[in-house]
């Protein structure tokens, strides 16, 4: 099957290049042209394609379209970005969406679309005190949330075979070289309250669900235009409370968690809870990996650095706690 991947070169992305081609389709990439994405198409160019264009453009879009059997849709602004460009945002994130389902009509082959948006979309959630399922209501908390939740919106206006994925925290397999290029993300750590409920998954159990997604729905095994929620689940050990998983990250790079004084009063300023996963799991068999798997790989790509994180450890952990927003006011 040939698979088009938007925004591909991102962490969730190359997840699910690698499952894609382990599972032997043929796989596209559209992605925007500039200095990060033509390195990463030189990464991979002897076994994908690489089409660049702009998901705002609908000429390029429907360029991008032309052709493939299916479509595992990634492409976006995500925070913090997104907290910052309300316009760039939508249009990305909603406005490219809205060209995709209309190259896809335009093609009239019934492309199908794997539509990938956030368990953030519905809203704080920390007060209901269970888990939240999949037919729960949509809330708009930010700009991020209003793009996904028009784009869900749009879909079920405008196209008749989808799925949606809702993310929950999406943990990357991080190299040493790669976590350090992701170092500026650790400020979103500091609105995670530490009795918070949250749920993460691993990227490579997300790429296993989207392109078991893709396979089902052109093979029609699947209901179409379903929305599921995407967690790492309870018996794989990633329902944790926010204090847990703060002190296993932390532990795994040989670091002690910042005061709780430099973290969030606010027990819904962070997006995630606990999730029925129960149907996508029956539907997708994508939950493969526990904590401890992930716990175990990061220890691995971390170990030889143990010695100089213990030398730097207090220029560290200066570094960490002037990087949260509530600094200034602890």
């Amino acid at each position: 099957m040939k698979i088009l991947i938007t925004g591909a070169f991102g962490n969730i992305g190359k997840a699910v290049i690698e499952e894609a081609l382990r599972r032997s389709h043929e796989v596209t990439v559209f992605e925007v042209n500039n200095k990060k994405t033509q390195k990463e198409a030189k990464r991979y160019q002897k076994r994908v394609s690489v089409i660049f264009g702009d998901i705002r453009n609908p000429q390029d879009t429907k360029n991008a379209v032309h052709q493939t059997d299916a479509i595992i849709h990634l492409a976006a602004i995500i925070p913090p970005a997104s907290k910052k460009h309300h316009e760039l945002t939508m249009d990305v994130n909603y406005g490219g969406t809205v060209n995709l389902i209309n190259a896809i009509k335009e093609d009239g082959r019934g492309i199908p679309l794997i539509f990938t948006s956030s368990a953030s979309v519905m809203g704080p959630t920390q007060h209901q005190n269970r888990l939240v399922y999949r037919n729960d209501p949509l809330v708009v908390t930010g700009n991020y949330e209003e793009s996904k939740i028009k784009g869900e919106e749009f879909l079920r206006k405008e196209a008749d075979n989808y799925l949606i994925f809702r993310l929950a925290g999406v943990l990357p397999t991080f190299s040493a070289t790669s976590f350090m290029a992701a170092f500026p993300l650790l400020e979103e750590l500091y609105d995670m309250h530490h009795d918070m409920r949250l749920e993460m998954v691993m990227s490579e159990d997300v790429a296993t669900a989207l392109v078991a997604g893709a396979e089902k729905l052109k093979s029609a095994s699947t209901p179409k235009n379903e929305a599921y929620i995407l967690g790492g689940g309870a018996k794989n050990g990633w329902q944790l409370k926010g204090g847990e998983f703060l002190t296993t990250l932390f532990g795994v790079l040989s670091l002690q968690v910042p005061d709780r004084k430099y973290f969030t009063q606010d027990i819904n300023s962070y997006h995630l809870d606990w999730y029925d996963t129960g149907d996508c799991q029956r539907e997708f068999n994508y939950q493969n990996h526990a904590l401890a798997d992930y716990v175990e790989r990061m220890r691995k790509s971390f170990g030889i650095y143990k010695v100089p994180i213990a030398l730097f450890r207090p220029f560290i952990n200066r570094k960490l706690v002037k990087m949260s927003p509530y600094y200034q006011h602890a």
